[in-house]
């Protein structure tokens, strides 16, 4: 395991070292970055024509029409499926008159169905293969049957792989999208897939570049067989450094029982978007929902949700209100709707006053109290389908049907917010200054209380001093006594005595002591005693 440390002053110069270590990104083709249409199993000449010209005829822009798995007659042979696609050649001259670019997809296989290709593939050794048997490995693959898997990290593959790809760019498509590049597999769960082995090694050490090297060889091989163009690609599965040959695709998005229900995992897209971009996958994309799966409510997909502005409504008790509210609403009859209001921002303006009368008129029979406390369960559902029906009455005249009208908060106007903010820091304050006279109370009583135990100590230690010293005293007597109980022991404190006077009479720097010679001290020194 190899570990690569980037250090910088910021964001910026550590991505610049990312760069250098990994690549710098492809540019895309400025077509690229337009509308695309991409529909699961959309492989039929017929209907590719049909959605091309419901799109210009309906006025709605989109720049690149994807062909899905199946356009091929087999994987991976490139070629275009007879009985789906008349004249491929003409339908790609059309659309480009058009204004329409065609992307087809490509799988990383070659299905054992494509008999010709695959004993080509197989006796070149461009698989890869088994470990236990030796032979190509046996992949279970979604579509088209078992599957031999091309080995794109041998050398060799790439010329032979760009050949192939090379047939419907002649034929006049824009761009390839590399799909099922993890690899992908039937047998996702079985180990069995730990068996293959490529040319660089087995696969669980190939399987996170895996991709990657297939995007090389496909990027490579198309500026290799196409001077002076850039390539579009796009991958779902790819490795660091993925910037230099491809462009990101997070795969399918959205919900293939109901369409209806795709857009929250859309949504959870956009976060994914905004961290490839800031990990250096500066062109990436996804699905909306819609790419699989069959719309069985064409209204529903209509839906428009509008976010009222916040309005102010008076209670019953003359108390203001602030309502802050959402309306969910379509285009019932697109005839009317125009002749009456010709565009969505002149009915959200219509919306928003037929809403706030409707508001007005409900929130107006009750008290403030009522609406503040009011629950979120039956109580509130009553009121929001009151205002959905009187909204939607009043909107039918303008074409408009209005599905649910929604409260999202109640709240007080700034007014009324400031008033009590007010009123807040007024009781905070009074609270606080019963806090600091409660406390200084308490501490008062600490501190006599305090007080009262250290005068005790104090006195205690004072009195066990003078017992202490009383007895020191009785003891020196006893001990003074005692020493003049002999002669000799008279002589010998004497003479202790004596020597304390003379070491007194030293103190200092004075080396020369004058004693009177009838002194006792003197006649001791002398051996007088």
């Amino acid at each position: 395991m190899i570990y690569y440390f980037m250090f910088g002053k910021d964001y910026k110069e550590i991505m610049g070292h990312y760069i250098g270590l990994t690549g710098k990104p492809i540019m895309p083709p400025k077509w690229a970055l337009g509308f695309a249409q991409c529909r699961g199993m959309l492989t039929r000449e017929d209907l590719t024509r049909e959605i091309a010209t419901g799109y210009r005829k309906r006025g709605i822009p989109c720049d690149i029409i994807y062909q899905d798995i199946g356009w091929t007659q087999n994987l991976q042979d490139f070629e275009w499926r007879k009985g789906n696609y008349e004249n491929p050649k003409q339908m790609l001259a059309d659309l480009k008159s058009q204004g329409f670019k065609v992307v087809v997809s490509q799988d990383p296989v070659i299905s054992q169905s494509n008999k010709k290709q695959w004993q080509e593939a197989d006796s070149l050794g461009y698989f890869v293969t088994d470990s236990t048997t030796g032979k190509t490995y046996d992949m279970p693959w979604p579509w088209g049957g078992n599957c031999g898997v091309v080995d794109f990290t041998k050398p060799e593959v790439a010329d032979w792989w760009g050949a192939y790809q090379q047939k419907p760019i002649n034929d006049g498509i824009s761009g390839f999208w590399t799909d099922m590049g993890e690899p992908a597999w039937s047998n996702e769960e079985d180990v069995d897939r730990l068996v293959m082995k490529h040319h660089l090694g087995m696969h669980r050490e190939i399987h996170n570049v895996y991709g990657l090297t297939w995007d090389k060889v496909v990027k490579e091989q198309f500026e290799k067989r196409n001077p002076n163009r850039r390539v579009f690609q796009m991958t779902r599965a790819a490795y660091a450094g993925l910037q230099r040959y491809t462009f990101g695709w997070t795969g399918d998005s959205g919900n293939c029982d109901d369409v209806t229900q795709g857009w929250a995992q859309m949504a959870n897209q956009i976060p994914v978007l905004l961290s490839a971009g800031l990990g250096l996958i500066p062109f990436t994309t996804t699905d909306i929902s819609g790419y699989c799966g069959d719309i069985k409510d064409y209204s529903a997909m209509a839906d428009q949700l509008y976010d009222i502005p916040p309005s102010e409504v008076l209670t019953s008790d003359k108390q203001n209100m602030t309502v802050d509210c959402y309306i969910l609403w379509r285009i019932s009859d697109p005839k009317l709707f125009y002749q009456t209001l010709g565009s969505t921002a002149k009915a959200e303006e219509r919306l928003d006053a037929i809403t706030y009368s409707a508001l007005k008129t409900d929130m107006g029979t009750l008290a403030q109290a009522d609406i503040i406390n009011m629950n979120d369960g039956a109580e509130r559902n009553t009121i929001y389908d009151d205002i959905t029906v009187k909204v939607d009455a009043a909107a039918k005249s303008y074409g408009i049907h209005v599905e649910d009208v929604k409260i999202k908060r109640f709240d007080l106007p700034e007014s009324n917010l400031n008033a009590v903010y007010g009123r807040m820091i007024s009781e905070r304050n009074q609270m606080a200054e019963k806090y600091t006279a409660d406390g200084n109370y308490d501490a008062s009583i600490i501190r006599n209380d305090v007080d009262k135990q250290v005068n005790i100590i104090v006195s205690d230690a004072e009195a066990a001093a003078a017992k202490l010293e009383a007895e020191g005293e009785q003891e020196y007597m006893r001990l003074l006594a005692e020493a003049y109980d002999t002669q000799d022991k008279k002589d010998f404190y004497e003479f202790s005595l004596a020597l304390d006077a003379l070491k007194a009479s030293l103190n200092g720097d004075e080396k020369t002591v004058i004693l009177d010679a009838n002194s006792e001290l003197a006649k001791i020194l002398m051996g007088g005693k």
